[in-house]
């Protein structure tokens, strides 16, 4: 039943159940297709975006630390002229207070010629700190004893740069990250050392270029060192941290430079990561992808209500069509219900001439050669009525003359007149057989005993002019066969071929079933027929002859009545050796 639910439903629902589809899927496909398309495309934007934006903050953070450094060798020189020039300033308190003014004159002119370094400091070999801003140092003992001065004073007059950090010494505010630049002063022309330069970025320098590029409420930016430390981000709370995913750091620092999608905290990210010329770094983003697509959502919330919108004015529509179209169908249906109610005097009046009008039209059409064809019946039945009675009457005959020839066999056989008997008793069987009460099909085992009783009878007319054979397979007798079907073909052979001869010929009927048909064969060794003769016979649908060829053509034609077309006769004939006329009808067992 569930089969043939929607089959049942009436056709107005079909209409709404169909639509209704129509509009759902296609919006659901357009919604869907829209929004991948476009979800890609500003993810496909957005990782250009981002990787233009991860050059640029790169090129800035380089700058920044490559100004400082050429800061670093630009003041190296300065003060080597400058310590130069007051060599003793250790051995006197007032030269030391004096030098001091200098140096950090000297120091603080750094901060201004290059403003993102944060503090300078220079350490003499007593270990006296000179500062660029106006506190007092003392820490000596963590300078003399920190990895800085130890790396900066067995390694060359270059700068050495120390990662990012948080230290209590050689800075302004201990809580404060910054990445420091150190460098030996030593005397070039005697090699002696004269001190330690040391120049401090604040982290918070580095990130402020963060905020300048990109939409900073969705990309997170932060730099890694070759350890997995983040020494600079936007989140406070994570600087000096390990980063905590592994995997992800490992693929940052096995990988040159990509942007891929990746799942972080079971949330999909876009993941850039740019490598940094300076100090082995990575600079590395990452944007939400649904903070990418919020306004993609956002848009896809209006298509959706959009589209139930329409989806309901379609549904109106479609209600107000189908009504249009199935109303003619509940009048052609009523109208049809009367007619099965035995009403036949009505009228469709449907005036449109689409579809449904021409239905309409043929309906009352049909209407009106339903009442003709009523009215022809009567009149037929009326009719038949009157052959059924001529009927019964005519039935009378036939027994009047079994009678008949009964009594003559009779008489006959108490005459001793043999002959007679035999053929009077064979004229019987033969009108008993073509009577056969009315049968139009009869088996060929009664068809070749009819077609025997009728030689039997011509042969005793003809004695002289021929005999006959019947030799046909058994398993063909009981095949079904059209009364009166070898008959006519007989009576050709004796008055067309053998009373023709002038001699003495032979009649054989023989028959075979060969690929599911029967082929009865009348064969006569008459006269023949011409290639022209033969022509017309076979041509006879367009042929007015008569005689030979309208027995030809009644046998023909019914054959092909009966049994199809493809059935009927199938003469062959030469002048002067004899006729072949082949019956090819199908094999159709019973009794």
């Amino acid at each position: 039943m569930k089969r043939y639910w929607l089959k049942n439903r009436k056709i107005k629902n079909k209409i709404l159940l169909m639509y209704i589809p129509l509009i759902i899927i296609p919006l659901f496909i357009l919604g869907y297709i829209s929004n991948s398309i476009f979800s890609n495309s500003i993810i496909e934007k957005t990782v250009k975006n981002v990787a233009d934006n991860s050059m640029l903050i790169v090129t800035r953070i380089n700058t920044i630390i490559s100004n400082a450094g050429n800061g670093a060798n630009i003041t190296t020189l300065n003060l080597i002229d400058l310590i130069k020039d007051n060599q003793n300033y250790l051995q006197n308190n007032i030269l030391l207070l004096e030098m001091r003014w200098k140096i950090e004159n000297e120091l603080s002119l750094i901060k201004v010629t290059f403003p993102d370094v944060e503090s300078a400091f220079y350490v003499d070999t007593e270990f006296n700190i000179f500062s660029s801003s106006n506190r007092l140092f003392s820490n000596k003992d963590k300078v003399r004893d920190s990895e800085i001065y130890k790396r900066v004073d067995q390694s060359n007059p270059e700068n050495i740069f120390f990662p990012m950090q948080q230290r209590d010494y050689l800075v302004l505010d201990e809580n404060v990250p910054v990445l420091t630049i150190a460098k030996k002063v030593i005397d070039p022309s005697n090699g002696k050392k004269l001190g330690m330069l040391v120049l401090n970025i604040k982290e918070s320098t580095i990130s402020e270029v963060y905020k300048s590029v990109g939409p900073e409420s969705i990309t997170s930016y932060f730099i890694l060192n070759e350890q997995g430390i983040i020494v600079s981000s936007q989140n406070k709370q994570d600087l000096l941290q390990p980063y905590t995913h592994p995997d992800l750091g490992q693929l940052i620092f096995n990988r040159d430079d990509f942007s891929e999608r990746k799942k972080i905290d079971r949330e999909e990210q876009l993941i850039s990561s740019t490598s940094m010329e300076y100090l082995g770094w990575k600079l590395v983003s990452v944007i939400p992808i649904k903070e990418l697509t919020a306004d993609i959502d956002k848009n896809t919330f209006v298509v959706i209500i959009l589209g139930l919108l329409c989806m309901s004015l379609a549904i109106i529509a479609a209600s107000a069509l189908s009504t249009f179209i199935t109303n003619p169908l509940v009048k052609l249906l009523r109208k049809m219900d009367e007619v099965k109610r035995g009403n036949l005097n009505i009228v469709l009046n449907i005036n449109s001439r689409d579809e449904i009008g021409r239905l309409a039209y043929q309906f009352n059409e049909m209407i009106k050669r339903i009442r003709e064809l009523i009215h022809n019946s009567e009149a037929e039945q009326k009719k038949l009525r009157e052959y059924e009675l001529a009927l019964i009457q005519a039935q009378i005959k036939p027994h009047f003359l079994y009678n008949s020839l009964e009594l003559a066999y009779t008489l006959s056989g108490m005459a001793g007149a043999k002959d007679a008997q035999i053929a009077i008793k064979s004229l019987a069987d033969y009108y008993r057989v073509v009577l056969s009460k009315g049968k139009e099909i009869i088996t060929i085992e009664e068809e070749l005993k009819s077609v025997n009783d009728y030689l039997n009878i011509q042969r005793y007319r003809y004695y002289d002019v021929f005999d006959f054979e019947i030799s046909v397979q058994e398993e063909i007798k009981v095949c079904k066969i059209l009364k009166l079907t070898l008959q006519p073909l007989v009576e050709n052979s004796i008055y067309h071929a053998l009373k023709l001869k002038g001699g003495f010929g032979k009649i054989t009927i023989n028959g075979t079933i060969e690929d599911e048909k029967v082929l009865l064969k009348v064969i006569d060794d008459g006269v023949g027929i011409s290639q022209v003769r033969l022509a017309e016979i076979l041509d006879y649908k367009r042929s007015t002859a008569e005689g030979q060829s309208f027995g030809l053509r009644s046998v023909d034609e019914r054959i092909k009545l009966f049994f199809g077309e493809e059935y009927g006769l199938e003469v062959k004939s030469k002048p002067g050796e004899g006729t072949t006329i082949t019956v090819v009808i199908p094999v159709r067992l019973g009794r």
